[in-house]
């Protein structure tokens, strides 16, 4: 299987059924083949960065609380999350402009594999494909045993990344599409055991859509 970079997982702090989890909205480059250093905007797990595309992993069990600490550190952005799939969540369409913070508290009671994005502020869809998106994993309880894979599939149009605050998203064109943030040929392998049940989570995060075969 190709994609062996798994995503980070983002440290959280559980106090009884609460997991507080702190998200940076960062500046940052990814190392494409053909493109070092392209710009993106990612999330990372601290102020130090760096950006990480995807985001990193969000996990939680189902019953608890998230609460979610969002710092937007991208200059002349206001930046918002949103949870696709999750109740209680009011639209944020202002977000929190660059140096401040804002945070987003709602529960998770059902066990599957979701994301998280910018929301939907006036420059939330550029965000995201500029790489403000991230997996949301909640676990059942108790938890399955099974080798897991997290696999996400993104895009990238160079042209926007380039020039995100003058580019025409009627412009888009993707010409990188990315497993675990690497483009072929620079996607790894993910080795198991033959015989191995493993539990694959997979989200198409991207504009177009994808299917997996598996051989």
């Amino acid at each position: 299987l190709l994609g062996s970079v798994a995503p980070r997982r983002l440290p959280c702090t559980l106090v009884a059924t609460t997991r507080t989890c702190e998200l940076w909205a960062l500046p940052g480059t990814i190392v494409l083949p053909g493109a070092t250093g392209l710009p993106v905007w990612g999330f990372g797990t601290s102020v130090a960065g760096p950006a990480l595309v995807p985001g990193p992993v969000i996990r939680a069990n189902a019953g608890e609380t998230l609460e979610i600490v969002l710092h937007n550190e991208i200059p002349g952005q206001e930046v918002s999350l949103a949870f696709p799939g999750h109740e209680g969540t009011i639209p944020d369409m202002a977000g929190v402009p660059a140096g401040g913070l804002t945070t987003y508290t709602f529960g998770v009671p059902a066990a599957g594999t979701f994301l998280y994005e910018a929301g939907l502020t006036s420059g939330g869809g550029r965000q995201v494909a500029m790489g403000l998106v991230g997996p949301l994993i909640v676990d059942a309880v108790p938890a399955p045993t099974d080798p897991e894979v997290v696999l996400v599939l993104s895009q990238i149009d160079p042209s926007l990344n380039i020039n995100p605050a003058n580019f025409d998203m009627n412009d888009y064109r993707p010409k990188y599409w990315l497993i675990n943030g690497q483009a072929y040929p620079d996607t790894g392998w993910i080795d198991v055991v033959d015989g191995t049940t493993v539990l694959m989570r997979y989200l198409n995060l991207g504009t177009d859509h994808h299917t997996l075969g598996l051989l």
